[in-house]
Formats: C-alpha cells, sequence, structure tokens
C-alpha cells in the first residue's frame, strides 16, 4: 500500500489519467464515466468507492477537514501519530478499493 500511496502522490500510478501522461494509454477516463480518473477522482469522489471512502473519511474527519493533500501527504498542524493514522486509512480505502 506504502508504494501505491507514493505513486497516487507522484501521478504515476495504474490511475487511467497517470497512464495517458506516462503515454501507456490514450484514454483518461474512469470505468465509472467520470472524464478523468486522477487521484483527486478516484479518493474523493468515484462512486464507484463511496462505502470505501465513507469509512476513510468518517475516520479523518475526526482529525481534520479531509482534502486531497491531507490524504496523500499529510497535515503539519497534527501530530506524527495522527498522520500515520490517516495514512493507515488511506492505505485500507487503497486495499479495500481493490482498484490497484
Amino acid at each position: 500500500m506504502n508504494i501505491i500511496h507514493a505513486q497516487l502522490r507522484l501521478n504515476c500510478s495504474n490511475l487511467n489519467s497517470h497512464l495517458v501522461s506516462l503515454h501507456v494509454k490514450d484514454d483518461p477516463s474512469c470505468i465509472c464515466g467520470h472524464n478523468v480518473e486522477n487521484a483527486y477522482h478516484y479518493l474523493l469522489s468515484c462512486p464507484l468507492y463511496v462505502n470505501e471512502r465513507q469509512k476513510l473519511f468518517d475516520f479523518v474527519s475526526t482529525k481534520c477537514n479531509v482534502t486531497l493533500d491531507i490524504l496523500l501527504y499529510c497535515n503539519d498542524d497534527l501530530s506524527l501519530e495522527d498522520n500515520i493514522d490517516i495514512f493507515l486509512h488511506v492505505h485500507e480505502f487503497i486495499k479495500m478499493s481493490k482498484r490497484f
């Protein structure tokens, strides 16, 4: 999960928009029908992962507002322990989504 998390940060994951930018695919759209499958779409809005996302958001929202930057990079205003917990929940989201 750490590798996938890092790939999402670096825009070099198996998400379709990343594969287009790496010249591996021609179509950046998501199978849900959205025109761009990027980290924002995958983590914050894709309807295919509503249940998994709700669990992630339920936890993160107890610590801070949920944003893409916090899910990908952390929050300097939180403790190391809280940031690790958020990352572990992001990893659980990635695992449970079965996208990768």
